[in-house]
């Protein structure tokens, strides 16, 4: 199958207003595994009041992607993510990011975002969205 897709993000007004930078961030991937293909896709939109709602968006996805990833080439394929495994993914990224809160000495909450994800092969799919850190 040969996947297409496009993507957009648009800078808030209220970002424009203070000279800021929009807080969006997404990532997309297919992966090939013997005859089965998969097609990857995560968005995420750093919280507007937290002063890294943009990094914790990047940071979600690209956690996230690595999750969604590790799990496919470790069953071959998507038919068996149940909602616990989705869950423990987005925990395992919250861990991530409050790592990186940490570090900076940030309240984990200075990165919150939300997370939008589509995992799509020839015959499933599994979706899920999640609020990453504290609002």
């Amino acid at each position: 199958m040969t996947w297409r897709w496009t993507g957009t993000s648009v800078t808030g007004q209220s970002h424009t207003d203070r000279n800021e930078q929009g807080q969006d961030y997404s990532q997309t991937r297919v992966i090939q595994l013997s005859d089965k293909e998969f097609f990857i896709s995560l968005v995420s939109d750093g919280a507007g009041s937290t002063k890294n709602g943009g990094l914790g968006a990047k940071i979600a996805c690209e956690a996230m992607m690595n999750k969604i990833i590790s799990s496919i080439r470790n069953t071959g394929d998507i038919v068996a993510i149940s909602e616990e495994e989705v869950r423990n993914w987005v925990s395992s990224v919250r861990n991530s990011m409050e790592t990186i809160a940490q570090k900076n000495d940030l309240p984990l909450r200075e990165y919150a975002c939300t997370l939008l994800g589509a995992i799509i092969s020839d015959n499933d799919s599994v979706f899920f969205r999640s609020a990453m850190g504290e609002l």
